[in-house]
C-alpha cells in the first residue's frame, strides 16, 4: 500500500470528523455572540430613553429649589448631543445654548428668579416611578455579558428600586403635611423631609444617567 496516497485520505477523515464535532460548538458560539449584540443594543436603547427622562426630572428638581449651575448645564449638553432616540434633544439644546454663555453670577440670578417666579419651594412635586422592562424581562439573561456591563447594570437596577422607595417616602410626608390636626412643628418638619427626599431622589437620578452615559461609552 502506497503511504503517500493513503496519508492524505487519512487526514481528510481526521478533519472531517472534527468538523464534525466541532460544528455545534462552532454555530451555538456564533448563535450566542448574536445574541448577546442583540441583547445589548435593546438593553442600552431603553437605557438611552430613561436617561433622557432622568435628566428632564433632575432638571425639574434642581430648578424648583435653585440648586441649578453650570456644571449641571455642561452635564445637561453632553447627553443630549449625543441622544439619538425617538425623542428630540435639539429644543433643549437650543434653549441652553445661551446659558452657558453668560458669567456664573448672571447664570445664578437668572435661575433664582426663574425658581421665585415659577414656584414655592414647600409645594409638592409629582415625582416618577421608573422601570425597565425589558431588562427585567431578560434579568437571567445578563449572566452572558462580560462583569464590567454586567456590574453597571445591577447598579442601576438597585438605584432605580432606591429611588422608587423615595417616590413612595415623599408622596408620604405630602400627605402627611395635609394631615387634620397636624402640629406647625410636624408640618416644618413634614415639609423638610419632603424636600430632602426630592433632592435625593435628583443626586441618585443624576448618578444613574452618569452610568448610562459610562454604559454607552464601553
Amino acid at each position: 500500500m502506497n503511504i503517500d496516497v493513503v496519508w492524505p485520505n487519512v487526514l481528510f477523515l481526521i478533519l472531517g470528523w472534527l468538523l464534525a464535532l466541532l460544528s455545534p460548538g462552532i454555530t451555538d458560539y456564533f448563535h450566542k455572540k448574536r445574541e448577546i449584540k442583540s441583547l445589548r443594543v435593546a438593553i442600552l436603547t431603553e437605557l438611552r430613553e430613561m436617561q433622557l427622562k432622568l435628566l428632564m426630572m433632575v432638571f425639574r428638581i434642581r430648578s424648583k429649589y435653585s440648586i441649578l449651575d453650570r456644571e449641571f448645564f455642561d452635564w445637561a449638553k453632553s447627553i443630549l448631543e449625543k441622544y439619538d432616540g425617538i425623542n428630540s434633544g435639539e429644543s433643549l439644546l437650543r434653549t441652553m445654548e445661551p446659558l452657558l454663555k453668560i458669567d456664573k453670577k448672571e447664570l445664578s440670578e437668572l435661575l433664582q428668579y426663574y425658581a421665585q417666579q415659577n414656584s414655592r419651594p414647600e409645594s409638592g412635586l409629582s415625582l416618577k416611578k421608573f422601570s425597565l422592562a425589558f431588562l427585567e424581562a431578560n434579568i437571567a439573561a445578563l449572566a452572558m455579558f462580560d462583569k464590567d456591563l454586567l456590574g453597571y447594570l445591577l447598579e442601576i437596577k438597585m438605584r432605580i428600586g432606591f429611588m422608587n422607595e423615595m417616590v413612595d417616602e415623599s408622596r408620604y410626608y405630602f400627605q402627611l403635611s395635609f394631615q387634620s390636626g397636624i402640629t406647625h412643628e410636624n408640618y416644618i418638619n413634614a415639609n423638610v423631609n419632603m424636600v430632602g427626599t426630592y433632592k435625593s431622589y435628583a443626586d441618585q437620578a443624576h448618578d444613574v444617567a452618569d452610568i448610562i452615559h459610562k454604559l454607552r461609552n464601553l
